[in-house]
């Protein structure tokens, strides 16, 4: 993501850099779908609460959307170079080279043209951008229902389909962590490097018949003989 930034602030023509790091800015911090991003207004932006006002959604439903400050930093540096250009009653938040509203198409050519200078072949999209921002917020610790509110999913439904994806990722990593593993330690696992024999504890019988084997090595010969026996003939 941060590289996104750095590419656009690098390539974009100065008098577009402020405007296009804003609508990445909305874009990966705001979750906005594109036609959102494009159909805002100036007015819209309210500094006071940090919040893009009335955005109209999917379905004519109109959402209030909180701001970071970063986001809002970015936002009102274009506002500020917005107001040097020459427009009529343009009322719209971004524009093009013309002072025009800007189209759909022209934010779609924006993420071409990063795309081509980060020498990526990764899918960049402005839907891309809001996928990003949902899976970022889950990872750091924002609860489904909220994640759902930004996304303005009217179904958690379709919001839970992040949570799978996360899973995916997880596993993805773990498996590249398994690489660390030596393979020869793998192929071993059969056949233990060392081999520490653990004595087993004699059972009760082993240990009465030990006892007796080391009594008949120590007595006389005639120990096991009648003892008037023994007399007469050890006498």
């Amino acid at each position: 993501m941060r590289t996104l930034f750095t590419t656009a602030a690098r390539i974009a023509r100065p008098s577009l850099r402020r405007r296009d790091l804003a609508i990445l800015a909305l874009l990966s911090q705001s979750a906005l779908r594109v036609h959102e991003l494009v159909a805002l207004n100036i007015e819209q932006i309210d500094d006071a609460s940090k919040t893009l006002l009335a955005v109209k959604g999917k379905g004519s439903t109109v959402h209030d959307i909180p701001l970071d400050s970063s986001a809002l930093a970015l936002v009102r540096a274009w506002i500020d170079d917005r107001a040097c250009w020459k427009i009529n009653d343009e009322r719209a938040l971004f524009l093009s080279h013309s002072g025009r509203r800007l189209s759909v198409r022209a934010v779609q050519q924006l993420f071409v043209r990063l795309r081509v200078a980060m020498r990526t072949a990764k899918k960049i999209t402005p839907h891309t951008m809001r996928h990003s921002a949902a899976t970022l917020a889950l990872y750091l610790g924002t609860d489904l229902i909220n994640v759902a509110g930004l996304l303005r999913h009217t179904d958690l439904n379709t919001t839970r389909g992040y949570i799978s994806l996360i899973d995916t990722q997880r596993r993805e990593a773990v498996r590249r962590l398994a690489t660390t593993i030596p393979d020869e330690l793998l192929a071993a696992r059969s056949s233990p490097l060392t081999t520490d024999i653990v004595p087993q504890q004699p059972t009760p019988a082993a240990t009465a018949a030990a006892e007796s084997r080391e009594t008949s090595a120590t007595d006389p010969p005639c120990a096991h003989h009648d003892m008037d026996a023994t007399s007469a003939s050890c006498g």
